[in-house]
């Protein structure tokens, strides 16, 4: 459901004798998650990665667990730039109203740069390089 929806519960309110029950409305509110978030259509996600530099330039695999508690990969090949994002379908939250259709994943991905080199690992890099 997205954001702020209301949730109508006809004739659910508290009784009095002699009064109708009135209806009971709930509004939706979503808690922020620590690795989804929600973008503004409410149905795709946002998460983001964080992957080693070897991982970056070398390409990686990496297994992620979903809200639903299903797990799935996210991998690319090859050298990937700071802040790709990698689509992946399906992998949103249900659309309200179709619950078998789902958003997508837009995976950001990141890495750490070192903040400093031995000197053995720059001269393995100034030749591999």
């Amino acid at each position: 459901m997205p954001e702020g929806h209301v949730v109508t519960f006809e004739m659910e309110a508290d009784e009095s004798p002699d009064l109708i029950p009135g209806d009971l409305l709930l509004s939706v509110r979503t808690k922020p998650h620590p690795t989804f978030s929600r973008r503004s259509n409410n149905v795709d996600l946002d998460m983001k990665l964080v992957v080693s530099l070897k991982e970056a330039l070398l390409g990686f695999k990496r297994r992620v667990k979903h809200l639903d508690g299903t797990e799935f990969s996210v991998s690319a090949t090859g050298v990937t730039q700071y802040g790709t994002v990698i689509k992946v379908r399906g992998k949103g939250m249900p659309r309200y109203g179709a619950p078998m259709q789902h958003g997508d994943l837009y995976v950001e991905v990141l890495f750490d740069m070192p903040n400093m080199l031995s000197e053995e690992q720059k001269k393995d890099l100034r030749e591999h390089l």
